[in-house]
């Protein structure tokens, strides 16, 4: 499990990281990715169709190719967390993270403990049972990454004391769903604006990792000058269209 705590420790070292959602159910298409260059993937469970068998095949595809995979979650659920990161998942990105007892909820979901984590060593994350209790035990406090979306004013409100918990990595901006929750019809509108500024000041006065999602490789400069650590760039769905958008363009009349 060496890639997963490797990418935390990057995080959390505030490194410049670049990812990219993975939406097609395919292990072939992280396979690929683990060949760009980039330094992680996230399978999104919250809105591709992902199922456990489809995670199980898309982490293995990440370990042979040496990159660090992500599931973002369907909800901020303990089951799902315990879920992927037996099938050795680097970490897991939460939405709607909205106050502090979820997102403590949230790292708790990651030990092993009476309140926590059910054990077991037998799922690849425990080597199929040849990886002894203490080790493992030792392994998960230090390896799951835990990522918290910013998607809604009331997460915002709290940022700074979501921030300031050292059981969280980093956050995760959702500038789509920030401006539908404060009622803005644009991304661009000064009020989603002044919400993201927010968001990456507290990060930075805590020390903590501040990430977003953005359509386009073209808006990095722009967020790197504002303090964003790491960032989330389209999907494997999104490069399809804009490739062969792009090719189909160059044989029109």
């Amino acid at each position: 499990m060496v890639e997963g705590r490797a990418l935390r420790e990057r995080l959390r070292a505030g490194e410049r990281l670049i990812g990219t959602f993975v939406k097609t159910p395919a292990p072939a298409v992280v396979e690929v990715l683990g060949r760009t260059g980039i330094d992680f993937a996230v399978l999104d469970a919250e809105h591709a169709p992902f199922d456990r068998t489809h995670v199980d095949a898309c982490v293995l595809a990440g370990y042979a190719v040496g990159l660090p995979v992500l599931v973002r979650l369907r909800a901020a659920s303990a089951q799902a967390v315990q879920s992927v990161l037996d099938l050795g998942a680097a970490g897991v990105i939460v939405p709607r993270v909205n106050d502090v007892a979820t997102a403590k909820a949230m790292r708790q979901a990651c030990e092993y403990s009476d309140a926590g984590r059910g054990f077991s060593n037998s799922p690849r994350v425990g080597n199929y049972g040849t990886l002894e209790q203490s080790a493992l035990v030792a392994q998960e406090r230090q390896r799951p990454i835990v990522i918290c979306q910013v998607e809604d004013a009331a997460a915002v409100e709290r940022i700074e004391d979501l921030a300031a918990l050292d059981d969280v990595d980093g956050f995760l901006l959702g500038r789509a769903d920030l401006a539908v929750s404060l009622g803005c019809g644009s991304l661009q509108d000064p009020a989603v604006q002044r919400a993201v500024d927010r968001v990456v000041a507290a990060c930075r006065s805590a020390q903590r990792a501040a990430g977003i999602f953005l359509g386009q490789a073209a808006e990095i400069p722009e967020y790197i000058d504002k303090g964003v650590h790491f960032f989330v760039v389209g999907s494997d769905q999104s490069a399809m269209l804009s490739y062969f958008r792009a090719v189909a363009r160059s044989v029109e009349d």
